[in-house]
């Protein structure tokens, strides 16, 4: 969408697509999405409220209203895997992605003049071919069809909560959501630094409001920013 036309698109307009021919996400990834089976649509904010420096809250507030809405759908199913946003803004249910997210912001100077929030979800589908990100849905871990329409009415539902609490200043309280979401959060795991290439051994510790991710290490903490590492 043309900055313009986000620009003067009332806030919270919902431009839905039934099928994606060019679904792009982090790092240039590719989105895959049947036909009628998933969700994947974008909404349009307005948050002038919100300082350029914290931007990356908007990706929070997206974050957490997909796996909210995740969670809620899968909350029937005994045992169901946990589900986590996996910095900066996939979804995760146990270690396989469900749902991808976006977001475009406009400037004008130190204000985010619009913000358009683009969320690929898998709702029906059961198969996929690029099998690399370890793709699933809410139909193959819930093992039934949802109806799209009453799944799009509760993440915008979600989307809109958590957007009032971000206007209302709650920075602190989304962010304590979000580490409580956090993928590999306190666990051992092996990255790659993305600025030399080296490989190293940390924990994922914590999001910083501006976006950064904090990686504690046997050397201390270590700050990166969007696509400085990989895990």
């Amino acid at each position: 969408m043309a900055e313009v036309a986000a620009a003067q698109a009332l806030e919270g307009q919902v431009y839905i697509t039934d099928q994606q021919t060019a679904g792009r996400g982090q790092r240039g990834n590719q989105w895959e999405a049947a036909p009628g089976q998933n969700l994947t649509f974008s909404v349009v904010l307005h948050p002038t409220f919100l300082d350029v420096a914290h931007q990356f809250m908007l990706n929070v507030v997206a974050a957490l209203a997909v796996a909210d809405t995740v969670a809620t759908a899968l909350s029937p199913v005994p045992q169901g895997p946990p589900v986590r946003v996996k910095w900066p803004n996939d979804v995760y249910a146990g270690d396989q992605k469900i749902a991808g997210i976006l977001i475009e912001n406009s400037l004008a100077g130190p204000q985010i003049r619009a913000s358009v929030v683009g969320i690929g979800l898998n709702i029906n589908q059961t198969e996929f071919q690029f099998s690399q990100t370890r793709p699933t849905s809410l139909a193959l871990l819930g093992g039934r069809h949802y109806h799209l329409p009453t799944a799009l009415a509760s993440l915008a539902e979600q989307l809109e909560a958590h957007y009032l609490q971000l206007r209302g200043g709650q920075l602190a309280a989304l962010l304590a959501q979000y580490h409580a979401r956090l993928y590999a959060r306190h666990e051992p795991r092996r990255f790659t630094d993305g600025r030399t290439g080296q490989p190293f051994e940390g924990q994922v510790s914590h999001v910083l409001p501006s976006g950064q991710l904090a990686i504690a290490t046997a050397q201390g903490l270590r700050f990166f920013h969007f696509k400085e590492v990989v895990f």
